[in-house]
């Protein structure tokens, strides 16, 4: 029997194709993937416009990326099926008129989900440049997941159209910010923000994919519809080298957001990314990640953990609680100090180790005791080796969990999963 593809998967499968061939090898060699993503199409609207020019100012940035994804033009995934739009969000934001105003807009449409997404923003800078003030607000309708950490959403969308799997989990955001943050320096700022949101739940709608055989996606986390009104607080410094291998590096992030009318939590996070060249062997790179959640524990807001970009070994999402401490190291060894051939030196191989713990526990007990002796028992590891392109950021390998014996799983990462470029 001959299976005809529907008209709006082969729709999809061209577009999809298209976008990686020209995307994806330029994403391989950026700092930051999402941007030369998206960089056509800031350069596109800048023509259109006429008044608009790429700001050299500081544009307001999340101290969490990971916990809001960015704008990506082009993107497919289990929830929104195939995702097209235009412009770029407050991490792109772009100068009005050579003023001091930065305006940022997106619209695009989900052919799985069948809505239209947008945000749209205004700020206004205030300041010297290394002493920069920034005020803004920002609308948004959009889907969104707070694990971007763990793989970037260019990525997953690899993943998702050519091999039917999907890391995220998904929920529809919609709401309004008003933030303000403070620059001390080109690294150094903090972030106060404001924000009235309604998160909502979205269902699996797409089972298609390019390749992926009897694999089905897993259904997308379900939660009732709520309304968060929170305050956010943050600070952020980023001490990592422009390249990777002109010297060692640290990076650090804290967050804390409290949220009440409705659901009533408190949320902490804080991340610390180190980067230590061992030349010329190669490099070790490491992340430690540790979350504290009290109050209501909103899905959405819940700590997960296990697989791809957290815990490897281990199947997706596979814990879940209140508290959460993830260490992963990766050790990063050059192809040219393992072997004198050429197609050696392309080449590199990548030594990981990721240690992690998630449980609901007491809401009395704080977060350092999480992590006391008693605790050390309940944390689960994973272990794993891969060959990658010369920089790591393109590896196939496998890893193994620990506590258990069990057949190992493929790895297939096109970034880095530690990322260390500034």
């Amino acid at each position: 029997m001959h299976t005809v593809m529907p008209f709006r998967s082969l729709c999809s499968c061209l577009v999809l194709s298209f976008w990686f061939l020209s995307a994806f090898p330029a994403a391989l060699a950026a700092s930051d993937p999402v941007a030369t993503v998206t960089s056509a199409a800031d350069s596109i609207g800048s023509i259109v416009a006429g008044v608009i020019s790429q700001s050299a100012s500081f544009p307001p940035l999340s101290a969490f990326p990971g916990d809001r994804l960015s704008f990506a033009n082009i993107s497919y995934n289990r929830v929104d099926g195939l995702f097209l739009g235009i412009g770029s969000d407050k991490r792109q934001a772009l100068r009005l008129l050579d003023t001091s105003l930065l305006a940022h807009i997106s619209l695009g449409y989900s052919f799985g989900s069948h809505y239209w997404q947008a945000t749209a923003g205004l700020a206004r800078r205030f300041g010297a440049r290394d002493g920069a003030t920034i005020v803004g607000g920002e609308y948004y309708y959009y889907t969104d997941s707070h694990d971007g950490w763990k793989i970037p959403t260019w990525e997953n969308s690899l993943h998702a159209f050519f091999a039917r799997e999907d890391y995220l989990s998904w929920f529809r955001r919609v709401g309004f910010s008003l933030y303000a943050e403070q620059f001390f320096s080109r690294d150094v700022s903090a972030i106060m923000q404001f924000a009235a949101d309604r998160y909502e739940p979205l269902e699996r709608t797409v089972s298609w994919s390019l390749f992926g055989g009897d694999k089905t996606f897993s259904e997308n986390p379900s939660f009732g519809r709520a309304d968060i009104r929170a305050l956010t607080l943050a600070f952020r410094y980023n001490g990592m080298p422009k390249l990777p291998r002109a010297g060692s590096g640290i990076r650090v992030a804290v967050q804390g957001e409290k949220a009440w009318n409705g659901l009533s939590y408190e949320r902490w996070l804080a991340e610390a990314v180190w980067h230590c060249p061992i030349a010329p062997i190669g490099a070790i790179n490491s992340r430690v990640r540790c979350g504290s959640l009290t109050g209501n524990s909103f899905a959405p807001k819940v700590f997960t953990i296990g697989g791809t970009g957290s815990l490897l070994g281990f199947a997706l999402h596979e814990y879940e609680g209140n508290r959460m401490m993830v260490w992963n190291t990766e050790l990063l060894l050059y192809g040219t100090a393992l072997t004198s051939s050429r197609i050696g030196a392309s080449m590199s191989v990548i030594l990981s180790c990721d240690i992690g713990y998630t449980a609901f526990v007491p809401e009395s007990e704080a977060l350092w005791q999480s992590l006391l002796p008693g605790k050390i028992g309940q944390m689960k590891s994973g272990v794993g080796i891969a060959i990658g392109s010369a920089n790591g950021r393109l590896r196939v390998g496998a890893a193994w969990r620990t506590d258990r014996k069990e057949s190992p799983s493929i790895v297939v990462r096109f970034s880095p999963s530690i990322e260390v470029a500034k």
